[in-house]
């Protein structure tokens, strides 16, 4: 449908990643079938013989949230487009905006985001007779949606790597459980 979710950051790690893919599945009431990305390190760790080789921990987000992450193939403008032209049309906009007035804080510049995502949302496509949000209402799965995960599932996916000392038994403890690791990595960090 190209419905669309949009919202300034000041980073682009993985926790920020999937705390917005959360807000977006909230703001379009569900998940797409697939979601076409640029090749940000967080979702595209590298490429192997025009085959795109995911982030694990991401792809692990995608397939919990039951979705398909289609990574633009490098120097292929046909796909890039789609994902490069709703920022174009933001970046014009602001243009225009920050011309008369300029937001104080990232807050104030998101609430007039948000304001120009429903309207452009609620605008027919250029070629179909329906507005993005019609199309998106009619392609919902006939199960309906999904629900989201809790906080504490989301932390599992958001959290930051940890270093652990492998003890000389060659066991790593996380969260209480004890992993067993090679044998070479007794010792190590």
């Amino acid at each position: 449908s190209r419905r669309q979710y949009l919202c300034f950051t000041e980073s682009q790690d993985f926790a920020t990643t999937i705390r917005h893919h959360m807000r977006a599945f909230e703001y379009l009431d569900g998940v797409a079938a697939t979601c076409l990305y640029d090749n940000m390190k967080v979702v595209v760790s590298r490429w192997e013989d025009d085959q795109a080789i995911y982030n694990t921990r991401f792809l692990a987000f995608a397939t919990h949230y039951g979705y398909r992450p289609v990574a633009c193939r490098p120097r292929r403008p046909q796909t890039k487009g789609k994902v490069e032209r709703p920022f174009r049309t933001v970046k014009e906009a602001h243009e225009t905006l920050y011309h008369f007035h300029q937001p104080e804080t990232e807050a104030e510049a998101n609430a007039w985001l948000g304001n120009f995502v429903n309207r452009y949302n609620e605008k027919p496509h250029r070629r179909e007779p329906h507005s993005r949000i019609e199309d998106w209402i009619a392609s919902l799965p006939e199960g309906g949606i999904r629900e989201m995960c809790s906080w504490e599932r989301f932390c599992a996916f958001a959290r930051e790597p940890e270093r652990r000392k492998v003890a000389g038994d060659a066991r790593i403890a996380v969260a209480g459980v004890h992993y067993e690791v090679d044998p070479d990595l007794a010792g190590e960090e």
